[in-house]
């Protein structure tokens, strides 16, 4: 295997490091001692530091208990608006440590303030006040910052105790991490998919809380505007408002000028933004049902081991809105929307059993349809089949969720529309890895159940039925048609940094070769996917991912990004992993400034790969076919970019060539992907089809590849394509009784075209990095001429 160069290489003998692009690469040296001597000496660290975070919250929670709740919200939703209004944080991934740190004030301060006492208000003098309220965020701020690597010391504590394996302690770090992440999507596509799963609750919302989807999505458009640009906005009406003033010139304002003018400085340096009921219209029984009030959460500070750390989950996750003096209100962006579906399904479940069956009989059956009607985006044209049911041995059955047909290629699709119970590793690993799962490894296990009946057996007409008694025939699926099965576990439940690890950790059984992904990240598949062609291929590198133990990546659309910037990214990795574990980070950027400038309006370029004109036409000519079409389409998309571009080029060159001669000629590369093309222009003779099979299974006789695809396109006078033939080739093809002489034909077309290659270019010899014989455009070592 080819081993790449790095860009950059350091080494002190006991860790080596090697920068590859944005990618680095480390590999430990240390021997066995070295290693216990390095982990004894992080566990030291380890009771000295948890003593500080203990007295960090103290501190924290002793101010807390001294000044005004509502003024201190106000500080710190100010602080937080000002630091993001930096003209170079374009995208939410984009920000800084310190600043994502900071931002989590608000989150513990009301986590806190709902879970503790809160009689000694005002205790401060006012003017003293606001040097508090600065104290409180840099505390948070503090407490956040050591949390990454009170991580690492606990691991250490734990690996010198000898209570986890190393894989197990590397998981549990990773994580805890991982869960102080938040914005699990992007702004445009918050209010839509919550839109899409809450609609099949309609009637169950009006009865509960009189209120209708419609109102709840309007009601949470208002607070997305405020909790996002409010503050901004109002900043700005409140200039516009000071330049109005001069048109009274002098004389006393009007009511309607005074009533708006109040209203707009409430809104820049007020609360009323974040006033739950005046903004949403919401009733008091779901604005309730959503809100927790001072010292109300008996949970969060009464844990026996790290109370009040946030290890555990936040109040604030559980219900978004605080109440304050008889008012709810909403302070926090991330947790209302990244929660706010589990929270009001765990609203409406706690009115008892009746409401929680109906909320989840309706919700398995609407997270599959809003899933499906994804894929039908990604897919136009494709066929959808819903609760799927199928024979099992022993006179059992089993369902399937979904089954998606299209063309060549058919997906097997189990969607969990349970929600990912988070129970933090550190704390109890045993649950954690249940609710993994019970989400995760029940619905795999599934896929490969329907993809074994399917599959298994002499029988290609496989029979699914409507219920789980098998009596009525639903379809029948002819498997001789798929030459590509693809296999998805889809949640509901947002958890994409653990699902993109889930192809490589033990804590469930995940099997290779399925995708693990979570709706919102699919729902971005639908959005930046223009050509279905290039969906499917993407979904053929992205489940050679799944089986290639060098990615390692912290987000699923890094393996989007991934494939824009490297194609057969796999291959990259292997390459540069050598076998190792390599965590490939960086690579969404694009895709953010992309994807997260469509809720703004700014038009940032899409990333994609690189297409030439010629092959993007080839694609939407043949996306017509049925047999075999991705199977060609994907050959063509593994092509690389130096390959794509020759690609295209010999169509021009054979096209111009043959008007030349006034006959065809055909071309053959015999690279990674081989392919013999022939170009049909109007006005010279043609190659006969049975001497262009000839010609192909020739070649494969004295190459000995494995396959060759023929490609011939046919255009008019003005190069326009109008239509593309294609057909795969294998050894199989060739008649033994033929097979001497098709190889001698083989010898003769290459010593031909040699002959040619060296009278054209005046040369005696052929070097290995002179232009490959065939024409494929590659060096002629790295084509024909490899060994």
């Amino acid at each position: 295997m080819k081993k790449i160069k790095p860009d950059e290489y350091f080494s002190n003998g006991l860790i080596e490091a090697a920068r590859f692009g944005n990618t680095v690469v480390t590999h430990n040296n240390m021997t066995e001692d070295q290693h216990k001597e390095w982990i004894s000496g992080l566990a030291g660290h380890y009771t000295e530091e948890k003593e500080k975070i203990d007295a960090i919250i103290e501190i924290i929670k002793e101010k807390l208990a001294k000044v005004d709740p509502l003024t201190l919200f106000n500080f710190l939703t100010s602080m937080n608006s000002m630091m993001l209004m930096s003209p170079e944080l374009t995208t939410e991934s984009e920000i800084p440590a310190d600043i994502s740190f900071q931002l989590r004030s608000v989150e513990y301060v009301q986590s806190l303030l709902v879970s503790m006492e809160h009689d000694k208000a005002n205790e401060i003098e006012e003017d003293k006040q606001e040097a508090v309220y600065h104290e409180i965020a840099n505390h948070c701020l503090e407490l956040y910052s050591k949390m990454p690597l009170f991580y690492m010391y606990w691991a250490a504590q734990q690996q010198k105790m000898g209570e986890l394996s190393p894989e197990d302690e590397e998981y549990i770090v990773f994580a805890q991490m991982m869960s102080q992440v938040r914005g699990e999507q992007y702004q445009a596509f918050r209010i839509p998919i919550l839109k899409e799963l809450l609609l099949p609750h309609d009637a169950l919302l009006k009865e509960l809380y009189g209120l209708s989807v419609a109102d709840i999505i309007a009601g949470l458009s208002v607070l997305e505007k405020n909790l996002s640009s409010g503050r901004l906005d109002a900043m700005l009406a409140f200039g516009e408002q000071m330049d109005k003033l001069a048109i009274f010139e002098g004389a006393e304002p009007d009511e309607d000028y005074l009533k708006e003018s109040q209203e707009v400085v409430l809104k820049a340096i007020g609360t009323s933004l974040f006033e739950v009921k005046e903004n949403t219209k919401w009733t008091d029984e779901l604005i309730s049902d959503l809100s927790l009030g001072i010292n109300s959460d008996k949970a969060f500070l009464s844990y026996e081991e790290f109370p009040g750390w946030p290890i555990w989950n936040l109040p604030i996750q559980y219900k978004p809105f605080i109440e304050i003096d008889g008012i709810a209100y909403c302070f926090d962006y991330y947790n209302l929307f990244d929660n706010f579906y589990v929270a009001l399904q765990r609203a409406i479940r706690s009115h008892g059993k009746d409401y929680a069956d109906r909320w989840n009989a309706a919700q398995g059956h609407s997270s599959e349809k809003t899933v499906g009607i994804v894929f039908e985006n990604l897919l136009p044209g494709c066929k959808v089949h819903y609760s799927n049911h199928y024979p099992l041995k022993k006179n059992d059955s089993a369902e399937n969720d979904i089954l998606i047909e299209y063309k060549d290629v058919l997906l097997i699709v189990e969607v969990k529309a349970g929600t990912f119970v988070y129970t933090p590793a550190m704390m109890d690993f045993d649950a954690h890895k249940k609710s993994f799962k019970a989400l995760v490894e029940k619905a795999e296990n599934q896929c490969i159940r329907v993809k074994q009946y399917i599959t298994d057996g002499e029988d290609y007409e496989k029979v699914f039925y409507a219920d789980d008694n098998l009596e009525t025939e639903a379809f029948t699926l002819n498997t001789n048609k798929y030459n590509q099965i693809y296999m998805f576990d889809v949640t509901v439940s947002d958890f994409n940094e653990f699902a993109s690890q889930m192809e490589k950790i033990k804590i469930a059984k995940a099997h290779e070769g399925i995708i693990a992904i979570s709706l919102n990240d699919l729902w971005v598949y639908k959005y930046y996917f223009d050509n279905p062609l290039q969906f499917i291929h993407f979904l053929k590198q992205r489940t050679i991912a799944t089986e290639t133990v060098e990615i390692a990546t912290y987000d699923e659309l890094d393996h989007l990004g991934m494939y824009i910037f490297h194609n057969m990214y796999s291959l990259q990795a292997k390459d540069i992993g050598q076998g190792q574990h390599v965590n490939f980070v960086g690579y969404r950027e694009e895709l953010d400034k992309y994807l997260s400038g469509i809720h703004v309006g700014v038009n940032y370029k899409k990333p994609k790969q690189t297409i030439p004109p010629r092959m993007t036409k080839i694609l939407e000519n043949v996306i017509i076919n049925e047999d075999e079409v991705t199977r060609f389409s994907n050959f063509l998309l593994d092509l690389s970019t130096e390959g794509r571009e020759n690609f295209d080029k010999s169509i021009s060159n054979l096209a111009r060539r043959e008007r030349e001669l006034g006959r065809m000629l055909p071309a053959m590369s015999f690279g990674d992907c081989s392919y013999a093309l022939f170009v049909e222009i109007p006005n010279i003779i043609l190659y006969p089809n049975e001497k262009r099979e000839e010609y192909i299974l020739a070649n494969l006789a004295q190459n000995d590849r494995k396959e060759c695809w023929s490609i011939t396109i046919v255009m008019d006078e003005q190069d326009n394509i109008l239509e593309v033939q294609y057909r795969l080739y294998a050894q199989k093809d060739i008649p033994e009784s033929k097979r001497a002489e098709l190889k001698a034909f083989g010898k003769e077309i290459v010593e031909r075209r040699t002959e040619q290659f060296l009278v054209q270019n005046n040369k005696k010899k052929i070097y290995p990095n002179d232009p490959c014989i065939c024409g494929s455009g590659k060096k002629y070592k790295r084509c024909c001429g490899r060994k």
